[in-house]
């Protein structure tokens, strides 16, 4: 038997269900076309009597790539790389293997 999903999936939900273990904030794009699939937020959990004095949270670009094969590299675009670059917040990328063979 033949087990058919969308790849990609799998990895956008394993970083979804990781970041929700941790209470970290994981906002999926509706629009991915500009080579990211998520902003993480981390929260900061420093206490501090004045609003003011807290430092800022975290936040963070993450493009997610998934394979279900035993290659060890993933076709990422140029131009998603040069976004992640250029990008004022830091940009990540999470790479997903998963034991599920598609076809």
């Amino acid at each position: 038997m033949s087990i058919s999903t969308n790849i990609g999936k799998l990895g956008e939900y394993t970083l979804a269900t990781w970041a929700s273990q941790v209470d970290m904030g994981c906002n999926p794009s509706t629009d991915d076309r500009k080579g990211w699939d998520f902003i993480l937020e981390f929260d900061n959990q420093k206490p501090e009597k004045f609003l003011d004095k807290k430092p800022a949270s975290y936040s963070s670009f993450i493009q997610v790539k998934t394979t279900s094969t035993s290659k060890t590299s993933i076709p990422v675009k140029l131009s998603n790389w040069e976004r992640m670059v250029k990008n004022p917040l830091p940009s990540f990328s999470y790479f997903y293997r998963s034991v599920i063979q598609t076809k």
